[in-house]
């Protein structure tokens, strides 16, 4: 795998130079993230779930949100958030036309060295989805958004750190 690009950004989301994807984890250089969120019906009670694949370098075999990963340097988180839709869960199909909201925007500081700005997408589709294996390691589920919150908080060894922070911060805008 080649070792992508990033935009290497400050507190306040100002981009101060570029580092690769080794340089930006190995040396706690703050990068850009995005994530979706992908409901099944509009009462967003039913969340999509994808696990990682047990190859994957960071948290393999670990539950996170539908769709997400790194924005490469240059690229806009929305651009980002629609790719990253395609790659894992359209694999090899035309990719619908997903309505993508912007919900939240923060600093998902979710280990020692991986230092993030994460922009929170939702979307409602229903699917069908064909997930990409190199990625996804099991077919993506719905689940119960409520299950989810409550599941992290009691057994959060089962989800990568940055969708613990994401689904919380998640949670407290729907509340706001």
């Amino acid at each position: 795998m080649e070792d992508e690009t990033y935009d290497v950004v400050n507190e306040d989301d100002r981009v101060v130079g570029k580092a690769t994807w080794t340089e930006c984890h190995r040396k706690g250089l703050r990068h850009r993230t995005s994530c979706v969120l992908i409901f099944k019906d509009r009462t967003r009670r039913e969340i999509l779930l994808q696990k990682r694949s047990t190859d994957m370098e960071q948290d393999p075999g670990l539950w996170q949100h539908s769709a997400g990963g790194h924005v490469m340097a240059g690229e806009t988180a929305r651009k980002a958030a629609e790719t990253e839709m395609k790659e894992e869960l359209f694999a090899g199909m035309r990719m619908p036309d997903i309505k993508l909201r912007r919900v939240l925007k923060f600093a998902n500081d979710n280990l020692a060295k991986n230092k993030e700005i994460t922009t929170v997408f939702e979307a409602v589709h229903p699917g069908p989805f064909r997930h990409d294996r190199k990625e996804v390691g099991a077919k993506p589920v719905w689940t119960d958004l409520d299950f989810v919150l409550k599941d992290v908080r009691k057994n959060p060894g089962n989800y990568t750190v940055s969708f613990r922070n994401i689904i919380r911060e998640y949670a407290k805008s729907r509340k706001a």
